[in-house]
């Protein structure tokens, strides 16, 4: 009765067999619930109780960084600290940061062997000729100090000029407070470093924190621009969202008390446009995934296939972000995405995947009847989540400033 889910090893794909069984039981159950209410009594307890309304205005946030003063001081990027140097986009950030200048770049990671084996992954020799200028620190953004030594902890804020903050944990799925150490909390202990040594802070966020086409949306095709944060998207229902969405509100508060800051909205990160090299984890990438499942059904919906998405090349956005980091001079949001959007159908067809377009509701009951198999699975949490919300959830994204830019 009290011993918690994801102590018993339960994961993503054990959630989704949990869910379906309870919602044959008669009870709607959301996936997260099985992460926030993990034991049976915690879970029946929440069930039990009046069900509160779900509340999440947050008006003050309509209009953001649209009237930053330029930054006090521009100085020139000599020594960088860099978090998240051993995940997809940090990994290809510290390249480019190493091709465009003399910089030497500080690497906080949680483990030297992850670091090694992911640039050795991604870049091959190439790595070797920029050792002479990376230095690799173990810590952890959600500690203290990142969990070093008063020296050195000291010694960094003597040297780093600017922070590029990648690291976060990327996950959809899973328990609230993980998620707030990392993405929130660790944020707050970066910018507490910027602030100690007036250092520039480039932080990496997600269009995800639009809620576009994931999460239900308060009005109809809600237009997203780089000076907007809320526009009504319910982005507590879902704990990645909800944390990056906080961890803005974090960065864009520190700018009104002198932070020197800008904000990189990235999107849908896939493979390098240089050699089509793709992230080494690939199981963990929700879209991928579900591209697998509509290949393993031989279909698609129809209410999904004209829908556009963006595919951004992980090399191009990484050279977009370190580019508009070198030019910036005032606190700023970038929307770093593809402008030329790909339909889901147009997107098979170029792959050579055979599959008929057939009614959502035919296609929802072949998903539902399959929804054991793990990528079928993955593909039943994101339709269940469009069933009730699908023609409130779409965003009208505005990027006028990297159409320009970069």
């Amino acid at each position: 009765m009290t011993i918690f889910f994801y102590e018993l090893g339960g994961d993503s794909f054990a959630a989704i067999q949990i869910q379906f069984l309870i919602e044959k039981e008669g009870f709607d159950i959301d996936i997260n619930d099985l992460y926030q209410y993990s034991s049976i009594r915690e879970l029946s307890e929440f069930y039990l109780k009046d069900e509160e309304e779900h509340h999440y205005e947050d008006k003050a946030y309509k209009h953001v960084l649209h009237k930053s003063d330029y930054f006090s001081e521009k100085k020139k990027i000599n020594s960088v600290l860099l978090t998240g140097a051993t995940g997809f986009l940090g990994s290809h950030l510290l390249i480019r940061i190493l091709q465009t200048s003399d910089a030497k770049v500080t690497c906080l990671v949680r483990s030297k062997e992850r670091l090694d084996m992911t640039l050795e992954h991604y870049f091959g020799f190439e790595i070797l000729s920029y050792l002479d200028r990376i230095e690799i620190i173990s810590g952890d953004i959600e500690e203290s100090n990142f969990g070093l030594s008063d020296n050195k902890f000291n010694s960094l804020i003597d040297n780093i000029d600017t922070v590029y903050h990648a690291a976060a944990n990327v996950r959809h799925f899973g328990i609230f407070e993980d998620f707030y150490k990392t993405n929130v909390s660790g944020t707050k202990e970066i910018i507490r470093f910027c602030k100690k040594n007036n250092a520039t802070l480039h932080h990496i966020s997600t269009m995800s924190v639009s809620g576009d086409g994931s999460i239900k949306q308060n009005s109809i095709n809600p237009k997203f621009s780089e000076t907007s944060l809320y526009i009504g998207q319910d982005y507590q229902s879902n704990v990645y969202i909800h944390t990056k969405y906080l961890a803005e509100k974090e960065v864009i508060d520190a700018t009104e008390h002198g932070l020197n800051a800008c904000i990189y909205r990235v999107g849908n990160l896939m493979w390098r446009e240089s050699d089509g090299n793709f992230q080494k984890n690939i199981h963990e990438n929700s879209f991928i995934n579900r591209i697998h499942a509509f290949k393993k059904l031989k279909a698609l919906p129809e209410m999904l296939a004209d829908m556009h998405i963006d595919i951004t090349p992980i090399d191009k956005c990484a050279e977009a972000i370190v580019l508009l980091a070198n030019s910036a001079n005032k606190s700023e949001i970038f929307h770093i995405i593809n402008h030329k959007k790909v339909s889901i159908k147009n997107l098979l067809n170029k792959s050579k995947l055979k599959y008929e377009t057939i009614p959502f509701k035919d296609f929802l009951k072949n998903v539902s009847e399959r929804r054991d198999d793990d990528h079928i699975g993955i593909l039943y949490l994101y339709l269940n989540q469009m069933i009730e919300y699908y023609n409130k959830m779409d965003v009208d994204v505005k990027s006028s400033k990297t159409k320009k830019k970069a």
